[in-house]
């Protein structure tokens, strides 16, 4: 990211997007109930630190877990291309971070939709199963755009890192009802993505002392993009993940562009939705203290001790809250 070392060690990695989808659904019609639904995702949580509201419930210490990405990948793309089922609950889109796909959603949008959750992960311009060239921030957020308009009913939409600059913009769009930020960029107007996270870092004197450097792994490639060396990125991205899974997004990392991270949203949609902000205490690519700095600007806030990729790490944790989020969403 442009703004140097520091601002990508602040902002972290998060996760890119193309213009491909991947649509989920269960194929079971009926209301969604979480009583019952979401017995299967809880049964995969290994407990989970959650904070919000004031106060705090403690289900014990996250574990790994998770079914290999390939599978659920697998799953993903057989319902590729085809409408999110309708029902109670509102339609979950799910957008990436730097440098990432529709894939970092596997796990998460299976489990969504094994509890009758319609989930679209969205693949932003030049990243994931997409083709076509990258775009910038405005470029990526038309790209949601494209897919919202393609919806029907209420939507819950979810951005990761980078992907909640990207939502931000996007996220006035008529059909969402609410937006959830991923230990993501919550920007306000005129803020961009390398400048807020200096910014704030700064006024707020966030330590980096002993934490991994990302701005270390940045690779420079053609066309103003950046990549990231294998090892940084595990350390940032995937500490907390097994080392098959680790392996399995690290061969799936494209190049970022670097102006995606220069440009301000052309809207603030987090100043006119209810939102989340889900801090990931234990990350080691986006700073903690930045993050609380973020959700203090959302309607609610979440504290998790996960990494930076929990979508992969714990899934279930990841997707039984956006069932939630959606169940309650359309009311």
């Amino acid at each position: 990211m442009a703004g140097g070392a520091h601002a990508a060690q602040t902002m972290g990695a998060g996760c890119l997007a193309v213009p491909h989808t991947l649509a989920h659904q269960n194929g079971r019609s009926g209301a969604f109930r979480s009583a019952t639904r979401l017995t299967g995702i809880r049964s995969q949580i290994g407990g989970v630190r959650c904070a919000g509201g004031g106060g705090t419930a403690r289900y014990g210490d996250p574990r790994g877990g998770a079914a290999a990405g390939g599978a659920i990948m697998a799953c993903m793309m057989g319902a590729a291309g085809r409408p999110p089922a309708s029902g109670t609950a509102a339609t979950v889109v799910l957008v990436h971070g730097a440098w990432h796909g529709g894939w970092c959603w596997t796990r998460v949008a299976g489990l969504l939709g094994a509890a009758g959750v319609a989930a679209v992960a969205v693949d932003l311009p030049g990243h994931g199963d997409d083709t076509g060239p990258l775009g910038d921030l405005h470029g990526d957020a038309d790209r949601v755009r494209q897919v919202l308009d393609s919806l029907t009913g209420p939507v819950v939409l979810a951005g990761h890192s980078y992907g909640g600059a990207v939502i931000t913009d996007a996220g006035m769009h008529p059909s969402v009802a609410r937006l959830v930020y991923l230990t993501a960029l919550a920007l306000d107007d005129g803020e961009t993505c390398s400048a807020a996270a200096v910014t704030e870092a700064r006024e707020a004197n966030l330590s980096h002392e002993g934490r991994p450097d990302l701005g270390a792994g940045f690779i420079p490639g053609p066309g103003g993009t950046v990549t990231l060396h294998p090892e940084v990125a595990r350390a940032c991205l995937y500490h907390d993940c097994d080392l098959v899974t680790a392996d399995w997004a690290l061969a799936r990392l494209g190049p970022q562009p670097l102006s995606s991270f220069h440009q301000p949203p052309r809207a603030v949609a987090w100043r006119y939705r209810p939102s989340t902000y889900v801090v990931c205490s234990d990350d080691q690519a986006s700073h903690p203290g930045l993050q609380r700095i973020f959700a203090r600007r959302c309607t609610q806030a979440l504290e998790w001790d996960t990494g930076h990729s929990p979508f992969l790490s714990h899934p279930a944790l990841v997707a039984e809250m956006l069932a939630r989020v959606a169940e309650q969403a359309p009311g």
